[in-house]
C-alpha cells in the first residue's frame, strides 16, 4: 500500500517515486491522467513558479501573469493588444513575454504585465475576460514570491480497488510528512486504474 511506500521514503528522508514498468509488445498503452483532487490555488502556484523558472529570476512587483496559447496569435505582441482591449492600458505601454526567454520552444505564451490603473490589475485577476470562448484570468506575480515550491512525485503499486475518496484521504494523510498535497491524479491505462498516481506536493 502507499503507507508502506511512504514509510520507507520517510525513513530515508526521500520522496518515493514510481517504479519502472516493463511493457509487453503489441498495441501501445493509452495513459490518461485523471485529476481526483486539487487545491484552489494550484494553477496560480504553478504558473508563477513556471514563469520564475523560465527567466531564472524573481518576477517584477505589482505585475500580473497571463497564460495563453501561442497558436492563438499571429504575433505574440497581438496578446498585448488583446489585454489593452479587454482590460485597459498597459503601464509604460509595454509588457514582458516570459515564455520567449530561454532556448526552449513553448506552446504556451506567458506574459507579465502591469496595467496603468491599479483597478485594472485587480480586474484582470478577479474578473478576467473571454477570448475565443475561453475565460482568461491573471495571477498576481508576487503571490508566490515567498517561495511556494511545487514538486510532482509518482507512486506505484497502490491498491487498484480503492475509491477516489479513499485514495485522496490516504495520500493526503501519508504524504503530509513531505509537504501539503496540492493535486492528485490517477494514471489510467485504456481506462483502467493499475495503482499508479501522480501527486503534486507543496514542499515550501
Amino acid at each position: 500500500s502507499w503507507s508502506t511506500v511512504v514509510a520507507r521514503g520517510r525513513a530515508k528522508q526521500t520522496v518515493p517515486h514510481m517504479l519502472s514498468h516493463r511493457r509487453n509488445t503489441g498495441d501501445s498503452d493509452r495513459l490518461e491522467h485523471v485529476t481526483i483532487f486539487e487545491t484552489e490555488d494550484i494553477h496560480q502556484k504553478w504558473l508563477v513558479q513556471k514563469a520564475a523558472a523560465i527567466i531564472q529570476n524573481t518576477l517584477l512587483p505589482d505585475t500580473v501573469i497571463f497564460e495563453f496559447q501561442s497558436k492563438d496569435f499571429e504575433h505574440y505582441t497581438d496578446a498585448y493588444k488583446l489585454l489593452m482591449d479587454k482590460i485597459g492600458p498597459l503601464a509604460g505601454n509595454g509588457a514582458r513575454p516570459i515564455s520567449r526567454f530561454g532556448s526552449t520552444t513553448r506552446q504556451e505564451l506567458i506574459i507579465e504585465a502591469k496595467f496603468a490603473e491599479a483597478s485594472d490589475n485587480s480586474k484582470a485577476v478577479l474578473e478576467g475576460f473571454t477570448h475565443q470562448g475561453v475565460v482568461y484570468k491573471a495571477v498576481p506575480a508576487n503571490s508566490n514570491q515567498e517561495g511556494s515550491r511545487l514538486q510532482v512525485v509518482s507512486l506505484s503499486q497502490l491498491p487498484p480497488y480503492l475509491s477516489n475518496e479513499e485514495l485522496v484521504d490516504g495520500l493526503c494523510k501519508s504524504l503530509r510528512y513531505f509537504g501539503m498535497v496540492s493535486r492528485i491524479r490517477k494514471i489510467t491505462n485504456r481506462g483502467f486504474f493499475e495503482g499508479d498516481v501522480s501527486v503534486t506536493l507543496d514542499i515550501s
